[in-house]
Protein backbone atom coordinates (compact mmCIF):
# COMPACT_ATOMS: atom_id res chain seq x y z
CA UNK A 1 0.00 0.00 0.00
CA UNK A 2 1.19 3.35 -0.96
CA UNK A 3 0.47 6.36 1.34
CA UNK A 4 0.92 9.52 -0.57
CA UNK A 5 1.03 12.77 1.62
CA UNK A 6 1.59 14.77 -1.04
CA UNK A 7 0.05 18.58 -0.36
CA UNK A 8 -0.93 17.96 3.18
CA UNK A 9 -0.81 20.46 5.56
CA UNK A 10 -1.59 21.26 8.79
CA UNK A 11 -4.56 23.26 7.79
CA UNK A 12 -5.85 19.91 6.98
CA UNK A 13 -5.71 18.29 10.60
CA UNK A 14 -9.57 19.42 11.08
CA UNK A 15 -10.60 17.11 14.47
CA UNK A 16 -14.03 15.67 13.67
CA UNK A 17 -12.08 14.48 10.41
CA UNK A 18 -9.26 13.22 12.24
CA UNK A 19 -11.15 11.48 14.46
CA UNK A 20 -13.30 9.89 11.58
CA UNK A 21 -9.93 8.59 10.25
CA UNK A 22 -8.68 7.05 13.31
CA UNK A 23 -12.07 4.83 13.63
CA UNK A 24 -11.86 3.87 9.90
CA UNK A 25 -8.09 2.58 10.76
CA UNK A 26 -9.60 0.92 13.97
CA UNK A 27 -12.28 -1.22 11.85
CA UNK A 28 -9.80 -1.56 9.13
CA UNK A 29 -7.69 -3.69 11.95
CA UNK A 30 -10.27 -5.77 13.43
CA UNK A 31 -12.18 -6.43 10.05
CA UNK A 32 -8.74 -6.99 7.85
CA UNK A 33 -6.12 -8.16 10.44
CA UNK A 34 -3.67 -7.95 7.72
CA UNK A 35 -4.82 -5.71 5.01
CA UNK A 36 -1.62 -5.20 3.74
CA UNK A 37 1.84 -6.51 3.36
CA UNK A 38 3.81 -3.15 3.10
CA UNK A 39 2.82 0.65 3.90
CA UNK A 40 4.85 2.85 2.14
CA UNK A 41 4.87 6.59 3.00
CA UNK A 42 6.38 9.07 0.18
CA UNK A 43 6.46 12.78 0.41
CA UNK A 44 5.47 13.06 3.90
CA UNK A 45 5.36 16.47 5.28
CA UNK A 46 7.40 18.30 7.92
CA UNK A 47 4.62 17.81 10.25
CA UNK A 48 4.50 13.93 9.29
CA UNK A 49 6.23 13.23 13.13
CA UNK A 50 3.28 15.03 14.54
CA UNK A 51 0.71 13.17 12.41
CA UNK A 52 2.15 9.63 13.22
CA UNK A 53 2.21 10.31 17.16
CA UNK A 54 -1.70 11.27 16.69
CA UNK A 55 -2.39 8.17 14.63
CA UNK A 56 -0.26 5.56 16.19
CA UNK A 57 -1.54 4.59 19.59
CA UNK A 58 -4.55 3.21 17.42
CA UNK A 59 -2.20 1.03 15.37
CA UNK A 60 -0.97 -2.32 16.09
CA UNK A 61 2.20 -3.41 16.79
CA UNK A 62 2.12 -5.92 13.83
CA UNK A 63 0.90 -2.98 11.15
CA UNK A 64 3.41 -0.34 12.68
CA UNK A 65 6.43 -2.76 11.86
CA UNK A 66 4.90 -2.77 8.54
CA UNK A 67 5.11 1.40 7.57
CA UNK A 68 7.89 2.58 6.08
CA UNK A 69 9.18 6.23 5.71
CA UNK A 70 10.33 6.23 2.26
CA UNK A 71 12.29 9.47 1.03
CA UNK A 72 12.33 11.89 -2.25
CA UNK A 73 14.22 8.93 -4.03
CA UNK A 74 11.11 6.21 -3.68
CA UNK A 75 10.45 5.60 -6.95
CA UNK A 76 13.19 2.35 -6.51
CA UNK A 77 12.07 1.49 -3.42
CA UNK A 78 8.31 0.91 -4.69
CA UNK A 79 9.18 -0.60 -8.15
CA UNK A 80 11.81 -3.35 -6.04
CA UNK A 81 9.02 -4.27 -3.59
CA UNK A 82 5.41 -3.69 -5.44
CA UNK A 83 6.75 -4.53 -9.04
CA UNK A 84 7.17 -1.95 -11.96
CA UNK A 85 4.34 -3.24 -13.53
CA UNK A 86 1.76 -2.30 -10.32
CA UNK A 87 3.24 1.06 -10.27
CA UNK A 88 1.88 4.23 -11.54
CA UNK A 89 4.36 6.04 -13.78
CA UNK A 90 3.74 9.16 -12.03
CA UNK A 91 5.72 6.72 -9.21
CA UNK A 92 8.36 6.29 -11.22
CA UNK A 93 6.52 2.53 -12.40
CA UNK A 94 5.83 1.46 -15.75
CA UNK A 95 1.92 1.44 -15.20
CA UNK A 96 -0.04 3.38 -17.35
CA UNK A 97 -3.13 5.02 -15.17
CA UNK A 98 -6.80 4.48 -17.27
CA UNK A 99 -9.77 6.62 -16.40
CA UNK A 100 -10.01 10.47 -16.43
CA UNK A 101 -7.04 10.98 -14.26
CA UNK A 102 -4.25 10.99 -16.52
CA UNK A 103 -1.65 10.18 -13.14
CA UNK A 104 -3.87 8.30 -10.84
CA UNK A 105 -5.99 6.46 -13.28
CA UNK A 106 -9.67 5.15 -11.45
CA UNK A 107 -7.68 6.42 -7.88
CA UNK A 108 -9.26 9.26 -6.24
CA UNK A 109 -6.64 11.57 -5.16
CA UNK A 110 -7.20 13.85 -2.01
CA UNK A 111 -6.95 17.75 -1.39
CA UNK A 112 -8.57 20.70 -1.12
CA UNK A 113 -12.26 20.66 -2.00
CA UNK A 114 -13.01 22.86 -5.42
CA UNK A 115 -15.21 26.15 -4.76
CA UNK A 116 -17.88 24.39 -6.22
CA UNK A 117 -18.23 22.13 -3.93
CA UNK A 118 -18.33 24.55 -0.91
CA UNK A 119 -21.27 26.40 0.85
CA UNK A 120 -22.64 28.74 -0.60
CA UNK A 121 -25.98 30.92 1.04
CA UNK A 122 -27.19 32.73 -2.14
CA UNK A 123 -27.95 29.17 -3.61
CA UNK A 124 -29.80 27.97 -0.14
CA UNK A 125 -33.59 29.29 0.07
CA UNK A 126 -33.43 28.23 3.83
CA UNK A 127 -30.88 30.43 4.61
CA UNK A 128 -32.34 33.69 6.27
CA UNK A 129 -30.99 37.36 5.76
CA UNK A 130 -27.82 38.27 8.55
CA UNK A 131 -30.92 40.62 9.93
CA UNK A 132 -33.08 37.87 10.56
CA UNK A 133 -30.72 35.92 12.69
CA UNK A 134 -30.39 35.97 16.74
CA UNK A 135 -27.15 35.44 18.38
CA UNK A 136 -26.80 33.27 21.63
CA UNK A 137 -23.72 32.25 23.42
CA UNK A 138 -23.58 28.57 25.08
CA UNK A 139 -21.18 28.70 27.72
CA UNK A 140 -19.19 25.58 28.60
CA UNK A 141 -20.96 23.01 31.06
CA UNK A 142 -24.60 24.46 30.16
CA UNK A 143 -26.95 24.48 27.40
CA UNK A 144 -29.25 27.24 26.62
CA UNK A 145 -33.47 26.76 25.80
CA UNK A 146 -35.40 28.80 22.90
CA UNK A 147 -38.92 28.29 23.61
CA UNK A 148 -41.09 28.73 20.66
CA UNK A 149 -45.29 28.57 21.13
CA UNK A 150 -47.58 26.71 18.17
CA UNK A 151 -50.65 27.59 18.25
CA UNK A 152 -52.61 25.84 16.28
CA UNK A 153 -52.37 21.85 14.84
CA UNK A 154 -50.28 20.58 12.13
CA UNK A 155 -48.43 23.86 12.39
CA UNK A 156 -44.80 23.57 10.46
CA UNK A 157 -42.03 24.63 12.91
CA UNK A 158 -38.73 25.40 11.00
CA UNK A 159 -35.12 26.66 11.99
CA UNK A 160 -31.87 26.95 11.27
CA UNK A 161 -28.62 27.56 12.67
CA UNK A 162 -25.07 28.14 12.48
CA UNK A 163 -22.31 27.90 15.42
CA UNK A 164 -18.73 28.45 15.26
CA UNK A 165 -17.97 24.88 16.64
CA UNK A 166 -20.10 21.60 16.86
CA UNK A 167 -22.91 21.62 19.38
CA UNK A 168 -25.62 19.41 20.53
CA UNK A 169 -28.98 20.08 19.30
CA UNK A 170 -32.26 18.85 20.04
CA UNK A 171 -36.14 19.49 20.89
CA UNK A 172 -38.68 19.01 23.15
CA UNK A 173 -41.80 19.66 24.11
CA UNK A 174 -43.48 18.85 28.11
CA UNK A 175 -39.87 17.63 28.67
CA UNK A 176 -39.72 14.53 26.11
CA UNK A 177 -37.84 14.58 22.84
CA UNK A 178 -39.67 15.51 19.87
CA UNK A 179 -36.70 15.99 17.87
CA UNK A 180 -33.38 13.35 18.55
CA UNK A 181 -30.37 14.83 20.37
CA UNK A 182 -27.43 15.24 17.31
CA UNK A 183 -23.99 16.82 17.85
CA UNK A 184 -23.73 18.88 14.75
CA UNK A 185 -20.46 20.61 13.39
CA UNK A 186 -21.89 23.69 11.73
CA UNK A 187 -18.66 25.80 10.79
CA UNK A 188 -18.42 24.79 7.07
CA UNK A 189 -22.65 24.13 6.23
CA UNK A 190 -25.55 25.24 7.97
CA UNK A 191 -27.83 23.23 10.14
CA UNK A 192 -31.74 23.53 8.60
CA UNK A 193 -34.97 21.91 9.10
CA UNK A 194 -38.24 21.27 10.05
CA UNK A 195 -41.06 19.14 11.64
CA UNK A 196 -44.84 19.27 11.71
CA UNK A 197 -46.31 19.80 15.01
CA UNK A 198 -49.39 17.85 15.59
CA UNK A 199 -50.30 19.27 18.89
CA UNK A 200 -50.07 23.29 19.81
CA UNK A 201 -47.80 24.25 23.31
CA UNK A 202 -44.32 25.42 23.64
CA UNK A 203 -41.63 23.63 22.00
CA UNK A 204 -38.12 24.03 23.37
CA UNK A 205 -35.24 23.92 21.14
CA UNK A 206 -31.88 23.35 22.96
CA UNK A 207 -28.44 24.10 22.04
CA UNK A 208 -26.55 22.02 24.58
CA UNK A 209 -22.54 22.42 24.92
CA UNK A 210 -22.56 20.86 28.16
CA UNK A 211 -19.54 18.23 26.79
CA UNK A 212 -17.75 21.37 26.91
CA UNK A 213 -14.79 21.97 29.35
CA UNK A 214 -13.35 25.52 28.24
CA UNK A 215 -14.50 27.28 25.52
CA UNK A 216 -18.34 28.50 24.73
CA UNK A 217 -20.40 28.30 21.82
CA UNK A 218 -21.26 31.40 19.71
CA UNK A 219 -24.71 30.54 17.74
CA UNK A 220 -26.79 32.05 15.21
CA UNK A 221 -30.88 30.70 14.77
CA UNK A 222 -33.43 32.08 12.87
CA UNK A 223 -36.59 30.11 14.19
CA UNK A 224 -40.30 30.75 13.37
CA UNK A 225 -43.70 28.71 13.12
CA UNK A 226 -46.10 28.53 9.54
CA UNK A 227 -49.56 26.94 8.76
CA UNK A 228 -49.66 23.77 7.24
CA UNK A 229 -52.22 22.12 5.92
CA UNK A 230 -53.96 19.14 7.53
Amino acid sequence: MIVDMAGFHKDLLYPPTLKVFINLLKLMQDVFCDFARNLFVINAPFIMPSIYSMVKPVLSKQTQEKITFLSSDFSKVLCENIGAENVFVKYGGILMPSGENKETGNLRMGGIAPDSMMYQSEENPFHPKETSLTKLSVSARHKKEVQISVNSPNSKLNWFFIANNDIDFYIQKDGKDVWPKFRLPTEWVPEWGSMICEDPGEYSFIFDNSYGTLFSKEVKYYIYVSNEMP
